[in-house]
């Protein structure tokens, strides 16, 4: 399958006006037999499961719903599915298991360059709680982590490829030997730090891989953070090339429809992705005609301006997405039954 170079806005997105507002899964449940679903911000925060999500999840698996987790995550399937059993999820349950982009990116990059000792230069997470950047370039075979610090000389290309794992630091080829992105994740700000590295990429040409697209998420505070995917969108304002993995690129959900009708789900109308993110869920879905269900307890609770759990007026919800110029088939307030 290929891997949509830029997300683009689908032609297949329906009015604005054109969508349905229910208090619970389950006013559609029968209306489907599979369900594609994310993480962050429709199953949890990161930290603890959100009210109703796992007796959701039990429900569905009891009315033998098939699900499969879609997900703009680093991590592998096996750590993936363990990190929901940790908050509390049956993993019995994902009979489709799950599809992430950092396992899409794993495949790509080790077949592209991690058979001939290509030089990368690796943008990583740094907290305890999220996947280390060394061993993901460890997956992905033979690479060389350069040294940033030591590639001044504007004539000599950095790197053969950028992997854009993370937004914490510039790995060096130690563990230790790592260089801070500053503030980035809570401002967005790339101007002192992370712009001249990417000037100097983006003048030789270099390819670079995002394994997480996604622009913001919510911290479980409130709080926005931004995220990787909008390094590799300002890259592309300076004239670099992107190589997306994951949502709402039309490869991660293919697969993930792939396996629920190899689970026996009839067809593509009997199957709809549920997520927080116009930008990631609903756009992804719509490039390949897929119903969506949008919950309302993720990225988008602050610019709506609703309490968790709550629903939103339908004319609030055409103005946001009038705006983005996405619509979901269904707007739910938070999963659950």
């Amino acid at each position: 399958m290929q891997v949509l170079e830029h997300p683009r806005p689908s032609s297949l997105a329906s009015s604005s006006t054109d969508f349905e507002i229910v208090p619970s899964l389950a006013a559609v449940i029968d209306r489907y037999d599979g369900f594609l679903i994310d993480q962050w911000g429709v199953m949890h925060n990161g930290i603890i499961a959100f009210e109703n999500a796992t007796e959701c999840i039990r429900l569905l698996g009891q009315a033998n719903k098939k699900l499969a987790i879609v997900s703009n995550s680093p991590s592998d399937e096996a750590k993936t599915l363990n990190a929901l059993v940790d908050l509390g999820f049956d993993a019995q349950h994902f009979v489709g298991g799950a599809v992430t982009s950092g396992a899409l990116a794993v495949q790509y990059i080790r077949e592209t360059y991690g058979k001939n000792k290509a030089r990368a230069l690796v943008f990583g997470w740094e907290h305890e709680s999220a996947p280390c950047p060394q061993e993901f370039v460890a997956q992905c075979g033979d690479l060389e982590i350069v040294d940033w610090k030591h590639q001044m000389d504007d004539d000599v290309p950095p790197a053969d490829v950028i992997i854009l794992q993370g937004n914490q630091v510039l790995l060096g080829p130690s563990s230790t030997s790592t260089t801070s992105l500053g503030d980035f994740v809570l401002t967005g700000n790339t101007e002192n730090i992370i712009d001249p590295i990417l000037e100097k990429c983006a003048k030789h040409k270099i390819p670079l891989m995002c394994v997480d697209p996604d622009f913001i998420t919510v911290d479980p505070d409130g709080t926005k953070l931004y995220m990787p995917g909008t390094i590799a969108r300002r890259y592309e304002e300076l004239g670099g090339s992107c190589r997306y993995f994951g949502k709402p690129h039309g490869e991660c959900f293919q697969e993930g429809v792939s396996r629920l009708l190899s689970m026996g789900v009839s067809d593509t109308s009997k199957v709809a992705m549920i997520g927080d993110s116009l930008h990631h869920d609903v756009t992804g879905a719509n490039s390949i005609g897929l119903d969506s269900i949008l919950v309302l307890g993720g990225v988008h609770r602050k610019e709506l301006g609703n309490e968790f759990g709550d629903t939103v007026g339908r004319q609030e919800l055409e103005a946001l997405f009038d705006q983005v110029a996405q619509t979901p088939t269904i707007v739910a307030p938070i999963l659950k039954m």
